[in-house]
């Protein structure tokens, strides 16, 4: 049987990797960046594929079991096939692949049951195709044969109760030679009375002296019985059974080459049913060629620290021949950061073909995400630039990276300088980025930038103002499309905390 796959996988995963870092996707869905990253595609048709494979996950359980029980079996073999692979004695490799088969049998007889239950409910083909290869191989010749010499071989190992073993001894009685010669269905006893009464003659072992418990200490006894044994099941195996455990790399590889994909399946459905329990929205984005537009979108980080009654859910707008960057500013501590957040996992997810954390979607597939926020300037900073620098030098990698199909993410950039030096810079990266054509959100307190918007519209409008809502003084965590905040409130913040002193009369 050839590899198995559900999903198509990149060949690498290329810059989405640092996305899905700083975005923290990988807590999302509780796998680390190097195993998403190969996942994502920005292939329309591929993402609505998925969309049917998981929609098939989500409306049958036992499929979602099922593939836990299969991915479990998977790592067994794969974990027994490495330890395989360190042991140099025949006899030590032979028992392994006779585990390893029996495994490959039960998983094989396990996802032939899930194709019988659950084949005529599924509306993805991939699925069915992928489960009816089970099935093909379930009902083989090979697989047949394969479990007859396994049965063979369990009940040969349960019927040995003992071995006959003969040492041959020196002249100061020291053991030299040792050997089997014979394998028992009986237990060796002590000959009494009972035993030989009610034992059926002929049948029952008896021992000349009383047994004593081998205690391993005698390594040179241990190694010539280990060799023996190796000697003896190496010419008992039949040459059929040999030829089955020279093939195991082939029996099991189409097995092993489903394991990517099922354990990136089972988180998915994993991450999905944390949305259900929370009683979330969440839908399937479907794919535009234009526009992005998501109606109350929220982070599935905050999700998992608080009830979903307590988030505030925001919309997410970009039009390809409209409003493709947004400056977001407004009150500190008042949910910028978050939302930029939830707009990056929210486009990842999409490219995954997951569920998006959101009441309806329309998104459109992007070659990559690129991150720009001041936490990320860390590394450089403490390496001796400034901040500001630092800032600096990350950003025009990032640019290097851009084309047309992008999506820039923006927090705090610029800040590590004067308000007015931070706005100019950032205006000149906004120019490039608008002549990319690339979506952006950039979040900042330097409200000065909202001053370059004219020049940055100049030729069409492109670029738009965003804010973070007051209500009564209060934040609103809800974001405003077309309005801007003069003001970062962090004296409301500063006054919140107890510093209210500055109030009190000279």
């Amino acid at each position: 049987m050839a590899a198995l796959f559900v999903l198509k996988q990149l060949e690498n995963g290329g810059d989405w990797r640092d996305a899905i870092d700083t975005l923290k996707v990988d807590y999302v869905l509780g796998m680390p960046s190097d195993a998403i990253a190969p996942f994502i595609t920005d292939d329309p048709e591929e993402i609505c594929a998925r969309q049917t494979v998981f929609a098939d996950c989500i409306s049958n359980s036992d499929l979602t079991d099922g593939f836990g029980e299969l991915l479990e079996h998977i790592s067994n073999i794969r974990d027994i096939r490495e330890k395989e692979r360190t042991y140099l004695q025949n006899m030590e490799r032979t028992l392994y692949s006779v585990r390893v088969i029996e495994i490959y049998m039960d998983a094989i007889a396990l996802a032939d049951k899930l194709y019988i239950s659950v084949s005529d409910k599924l509306l993805s083909e991939r699925l069915k195709a992928f489960l009816a290869n089970f099935h093909e191989v379930f009902i083989s010749e090979q697989y047949k044969q394969i479990g007859e010499y396994v049965r063979r071989c369990l009940e040969n190992a349960q019927t040995v109760k003992s071995f006959t073993v003969g040492i041959n001894l020196d002249a100061k009685l020291e053991p030299v030679e040792i050997g089997i010669l014979s394998m028992n269905e009986e237990a060796f006893v002590t000959s009494n009375f009972f035993t030989d009464l009610f034992s059926p003659a002929g049948r029952t072992l008896q021992h000349v002296t009383p047994m004593i418990r081998f205690s391993g200490k005698n390594e040179l006894l241990r190694r010539s019985m280990y060799l023996s044994m190796n000697d003896y099941l190496c010419k008992s195996v039949t040459k059929a059974f040999r030829d089955i455990l020279k093939n195991m790399d082939e029996i099991t590889h189409s097995l092993l080459s489903a394991e990517n994909d099922l354990r990136f399946i089972c988180r998915a459905c994993a991450y999905t049913a944390e949305l259900q329990e929370s009683r979330a929205p969440f839908c399937f984005a479907m794919p535009s060629a234009r526009a992005c537009d998501v109606r109350d979108a929220y982070s599935p980080i905050l999700l998992k620290r608080m009830r979903y009654t307590q988030i505030v859910p925001n919309d997410i707008r970009f039009d390809k021949d409209g409003i493709s960057i947004h400056i977001l500013t407004g009150a500190n501590s008042g949910g910028k950061s978050v939302y930029i957040q939830t707009v990056g996992i929210t486009q990842i997810l999409f490219q995954l073909g997951l569920c998006v954390p959101a009441a309806s979607a329309n998104l459109r597939p992007l070659q990559g995400i690129y991150t720009h926020f001041v936490t990320d300037c860390g590394a450089d900073y403490t390496a001796g630039d400034s901040r500001f620098v630092a800032e600096c030098k990350q950003m025009k990698q990032v640019i290097e990276k851009l084309t047309a199909d992008s999506m820039v993410l923006m927090d705090e950039s610029f800040s590590g300088t004067a308000a007015v030096e931070g706005a100019a810079v950032a205006a000149q990266v906004l120019k490039h980025i608008r002549q990319r054509q690339c979506f952006c959100v950039y979040s900042t307190h330097i409200h000065e930038v909202v001053l370059f918007m004219d020049d940055l519209n100049r030729k069409k409008q492109v670029v738009a103002p965003m804010c973070v809502g007051m209500e009564n003084g209060a934040r609103t965590f809800k974001i405003l499309f077309g309005k801007t905040d003069e003001l970062s409130h962090a004296y409301d913040i500063a006054k919140k905390y107890g510093l209210d002193f500055m109030e009190e009369e000279e």
